[in-house]
């Protein structure tokens, strides 16, 4: 049985890239063990399938066409940085999405539910809309003050979500490589 790693994100591709970049350099340089992410293979995830059955994957396409269909589109930006679970036991860091987060979270039930009609269930985690920007080895009590420069950060240059992507996931020693598998587009906003 073939079975694929894979999610469905929103890829943000290079949109960011300059912003996450500057925030990176900062933190760069400091003494945290951690594994940085491309900046240009930020991606904000939706629901992670883990290994799948690749048969599967054509039912999950069908469903979430359908629950997409009519889809409108989703501003959201860049604010502030934090850490999961905490800054003093930390294991990610992350760059928080601001704007409609709120229709962002209802897509993000929607495509819970359709896909636990299907028999895939989701993870009970509270969800926080944000981009990983590094994972760290280990945890560091330093943390909190090194993310404290970064507090005030705010990025108001809108991305306009209008298509969520099935992602490809295949683990390599350099790190993940993610390959789109499909695309699913939203409606075209009106024109007025």
């Amino acid at each position: 049985m073939d079975r694929i790693r894979s999610f469905l994100a929103v890829d943000f591709g290079a949109f960011y890239k300059e912003e996450l970049k500057s925030i990176l350099s900062g933190l760069q340089g400091t003494p945290l063990c951690v594994k940085w992410i491309d900046p240009e293979q930020v991606h904000l995830t939706l629901h992670f399938f883990g290994s799948i059955d690749q048969k599967a994957i054509g039912s999950v396409i069908k469903n979430l066409e359908e629950v997409l269909a009519g889809q409108n589109p989703i501003e959201v930006y860049l604010k502030g940085l934090g850490a999961f679970p905490n800054p003093s036991h930390a294991r990610v860091i992350w760059a928080g999405i601001d704007g409609n987060v709120g229709e962002l979270e209802e897509l993000k039930e929607r495509v819970d539910q359709s896909l636990e009609k299907i028999g895939i269930t989701s993870e009970k985690r509270f969800f926080k809309p944000h981009l990983t920007l590094g994972r760290l080895r280990q945890p560091d009590k330093n943390l909190p003050a090194i993310l404290e420069p970064f507090s005030g950060f705010i990025c108001p240059r809108n991305f306009h979500i209008d298509r969520l992507v099935l992602f490809r996931s295949d683990l390599e020693p350099r790190g993940p490589r993610y390959s789109p598998m499909h695309y699913f587009m939203f409606r075209k906003a009106d024109v007025q």
